[in-house]
């Protein structure tokens, strides 16, 4: 491993994953970050490399996500979502679609670590 020049992006060998696994790790004990911790995202190597340094990953806001789906002609059915969080979206935003990608946004802007690992939408 090393520098990949068709990436742009330096590639990193398993131990320098592990060693920014465990950085990340001290720093997400002792903060607001415990839910961090506890995501399977960190616990697998293969999946914390896809989350943290994954050449092509995006981040978009639900709203950008309803604007793309408009654009395809699509509609969102709902979040792949836990019956937890869904007992959550149901409490906040009583009488409120689960498929409104904008009540979601509305949800995570006040509870920013509510999508703190990946979720996955259905259309």
């Amino acid at each position: 491993p090393g520098w990949t020049p068709s990436s742009g992006v330096p590639s990193l060998d398993d131990e320098a994953v592990r060693r920014f696994r465990q950085a990340l790790l001290e720093k997400t004990w002792t903060s607001e970050l415990m839910q961090l911790a506890r995501s399977p995202d960190v616990h697998s190597l293969g999946r914390l490399r896809d989350t943290f340094f994954h050449p092509l990953e995006h981040e978009y806001t639900l709203p950008e996500v309803q604007q793309m789906l408009e654009r395809l002609g699509l509609r969102p059915l709902g979040l792949d979502a836990d019956q937890g969080l869904l007992k959550l979206f149901h409490q906040a935003k009583p009488g409120q679609d689960p498929a409104d990608l904008s009540a979601w946004h509305e949800l995570e802007l006040r509870m920013p670590e509510l999508f703190i690992g990946m979720y996955e939408l259905i259309a």
